[in-house]
């Protein structure tokens, strides 16, 4: 905290107002809430990625699919030209409005992380957080699950190859995350990711990643059950397209017939998803690749979406059609605060320390809900004294949601009345 200010929210303010591009959320202003909360005010759009794949009635192209994911690489590829880390691309975080406009948004646990000096090439920075706090865990890059500290912007590109392959299966049928476990029985821990990376990527070797046997929490991992000897060992570099190209044959046919995915597609995608993040393409890379040249051309069919965005679930909708998920950001956006706060007793200044805070919270919410027991007894003997109530002949009394009252009903000439009739 500085000064009662979330450090997280001021690094999202600081990175928001620094970037400038047409394919990331633009920052309008910040305001407060009557509570004097602070208030990120950006453009609006009308919905995420994730919302549209989750929406059973729309289809996208695959000339929607290239463009999409274009976008996603040409935001990713700017950031990275700024030094700025996203460390939580997801499709709940790629929005789009009715213009086609692809953003990409929720900044809460980026840095201001690297850049490239002349004389010493990448620099990373030192002080950065555990690699297992960061990114959802569906989209989180091989070597952060594996405890590789000194990550950079690789990890990014590995999480526009884990968007790009969750369209291709959502459009096919297979609605899931692309590392994320099957809908029925997701990977709830980093040991089932790696699993299922291994299996869909091939496993590393030596040759293929160079110092995998050492990372910090492989040993750890496969003494606490990933198993090593399931997924087939890869056997020489770029061997992940390879893998990629057969599980869309397999578990992924659907978004293979659907598609007619090519070569051009696996390649790509094998390069977003390389297993060793020295060798993995980077979002400049990605960007040139040929499949984007490749027919048909990438084109956002506006028109279409226009009509269709109004039906399409958001929030609650969503939540009640699939499910309420863990929301692994907002988790890890917490625990990065609490690792920043510090009780605002200790400040200059003083005010009220956390635990005065929940001690306060606590008592508003059981006066609440003191205060609905109350109504609910007094509407509840209003209601009890009414139906004892005797009517003149021909009237009947009815309770009505809206107003929270009885009105009376003269069954013979179908007027309504608030006051009891008299006999």
């Amino acid at each position: 905290m500085l000064g009662g200010f979330p450090l997280s929210l001021l690094r999202e303010i600081c990175i928001l107002k620094r970037l400038k591009h047409d394919n990331i959320v633009k920052i309008h202003e910040v305001a407060a809430t009557p509570q004097g909360d602070p208030l990120i005010v950006m453009e609006y759009c009308q919905s995420s990625l994730l919302e549209l794949l989750n929406s059973r009635g729309h289809d996208l192209s695959f000339s929607e699919v290239k463009y999409i994911v274009r976008q996603v690489l040409d935001a990713t590829n700017y950031m990275h030209v700024k030094g700025i880390l996203h460390r939580d691309l997801a499709t709940k975080n790629v929005l789009f409005n009715l213009s086609g406009e692809i953003k990409v948004c929720d900044f809460g646990i980026s840095r201001v992380a690297f850049g490239q000096d002349e004389e010493h090439g990448f620099v990373s920075a030192t002080d950065m957080e555990n690699p297992n706090m960061i990114v959802s865990l569906p989209y989180r890059s091989i070597e952060l699950l594996l405890g590789q500290c000194d990550y950079g912007p690789a990890l990014d590109v590995w999480s526009c190859g884990c968007i790009m392959g969750e369209i291709l299966l959502c459009q096919g049928g297979n609605r899931r995350t692309f590392f994320g476990g099957e809908a029925g029985n997701p990977n709830k821990t980093p040991q089932s990711t790696c699993e299922e990376i291994f299996t869909i990527c091939g496993k590393p070797i030596e040759e293929t990643w160079p110092g995998f046997s050492k990372l910090p929490l492989l040993k750890n991992y496969c003494n606490t059950g990933l198993r090593m000897e399931r997924p087939r060992a890869q056997t020489g570099i770029g061997d992940e397209r390879h893998f990629i190209r057969n599980f869309f044959q397999n578990e992924g046919k659907g978004a293979s017939q659907k598609y007619s995915l090519t070569e051009g597609c696996f390649d790509l995608m094998g390069g977003l998803l390389t297993v060793c993040p020295a060798r993995r393409s980077t979002a400049a890379d990605a960007l040139n690749h040929p499949f984007f040249n490749e027919k048909p051309v990438a084109e956002w069919h506006a028109w279409h979406w226009a009509l269709a965005n109004q039906d399409i679930a958001r929030g609650d909708d969503m939540r009640r059609q699939e499910g309420d998920k863990a929301d692994d950001a907002r988790r890890m956006l917490r625990e990065l605060q609490k690792k920043e706060a510090k009780p605002e007793g200790d400040e200059a200044g003083g005010g009220k320390s956390l635990k005065e805070k929940a001690s306060l919270a606590k008592e508003a919410a059981e006066r609440r809900a003191s205060e609905k027991k109350q109504l609910e007894e007094q509407r509840a003997a209003q209601k009890q004294k009414g139906d004892s109530e005797k009517l003149p002949p021909g009237w009947t009394k009815h309770w009505s949601s809206s107003k929270q009252r009885y009105y009376y009903h003269d069954n013979r000439t179908g007027n309504n009345r608030w006051d009891a009739p008299r006999k």
